[in-house]
């Protein structure tokens, strides 16, 4: 049977990329270092079958109904189906059907999450055998640079091509990330496009020139577990790339006032003794990081907060799978 079911987590970036150096071969300019979210899941079943007569998708986002998809979302996924057909020597249609369990568009990498459960299992049921660098790249060729790192189980660095582990899923079981959502519905700005205003930011060769040696110091961090370094490291890397989007020409403002809030919060229990930092990638949502001993303060204290419409909490997990 030429069929075959995916899961993925999506991510959350330490260390970012913004900017791409090489939009068709999506290659940044600067490592990226990341973590695997163990409750932000997409589902994804491909088959293929030679009594099919064109692709068909089908999605359902965060529980809005399955829908066929058709437009530019349709396109990526269909130029990723192709690319792993012309792989493969196969000429069949496919059918799609997937299921993601958090906000999609809303800025918690739910194309990372999605484009590796896709390419895993397309490859997966065109019998492709390929190894955990080979199936990187591909996924990376997707469109999605960041999916490339939810193919690695654990921590991992998209160095260059693709993505390796720095530590495995049982490395460091108290670091925890609490994504504290605030909004669902669809960013203004995709993050490929947002990849192609980088540069016209002046203060975008500023932060490359320091984004490689924090991806160093996160990497150690997380070998060691040393939380302290992890979290201010990450506070400062999510404030550099926020600032190169807002001088960007036109400027890119992701982070709503309700964000802002929750980040001055942040800040606050710090001030007050809680070990806990923040992180935010293109979007109005904050990843909130902490240890197992302080989840539960964290918690209550964001449930209190009118700007949280709900919070996910997640652990480092394993990457895309075949069930």
């Amino acid at each position: 049977m030429n069929k075959a079911t995916a899961v993925s987590p999506a991510n959350i970036a330490f260390v970012k990329f913004w900017g791409l150096k090489n939009k068709e071969l999506i290659l940044a300019y600067n490592d990226s270092i990341s973590m695997n979210l163990s409750n932000c899941i997409t589902k994804t079943t491909v088959e293929f079958s030679p009594k099919f007569k064109k692709h068909q998708i089908y999605l359902d986002l965060f529980g809005k109904g399955k829908q066929l998809i058709t437009g530019k979302k349709e396109g990526k996924i269909v130029n990723q189906l192709e690319r792993i057909k012309k792989l493969a020597k196969n000429n069949w249609f496919a059918q799609i059907y997937s299921q993601t369990n958090f906000p999609s568009e809303a800025g918690i990498a739910a194309s990372a999450s999605a484009f590796s459960a896709l390419t895993l299992a397309a490859t997966y049921a065109l019998k492709l055998k390929l190894s955990n660098k080979q199936l990187s790249v591909l996924t990376r060729l997707s469109g999605s640079g960041s999916a490339c790192r939810s193919v690695v189980d654990g921590f991992c660095c998209w160095h260059k091509d693709c993505a390796t582990q720095i530590a495995g899923v049982n490395h460091w079981p108290e670091l925890t990330d609490i994504v504290a959502v605030v909004d669902t519905s669809t960013k203004k700005v995709s993050s490929f496009d947002g990849h192609q205003l980088a540069l016209s930011s002046p203060y975008f060769k500023a932060r490359i020139e320091e984004v490689n040696k924090r991806a160093r110091l996160v990497t150690q961090a997380i070998k060691q577990k040393d939380f302290k370094t992890l979290g201010e490291q990450a506070e400062l890397d999510a404030l550099s790339m926020h600032f190169v989007m807002m001088t960007s020409s036109p400027a890119l403002f992701a982070l709503s006032p309700k964000s802002w809030n929750i980040i001055q919060s942040v800040r606050s229990w710090r001030e007050q003794g809680l070990q806990v930092y923040f992180t935010v990638d293109n979007g109005p949502n904050i990843h909130i990081l902490c240890l197992e001993t302080d989840k539960a303060k964290i918690l209550q204290r964001l449930k209190k907060m009118p700007e949280v419409l709900f919070t996910i909490v997640n652990k480092n997990c394993r990457g895309a799978r075949i069930i």
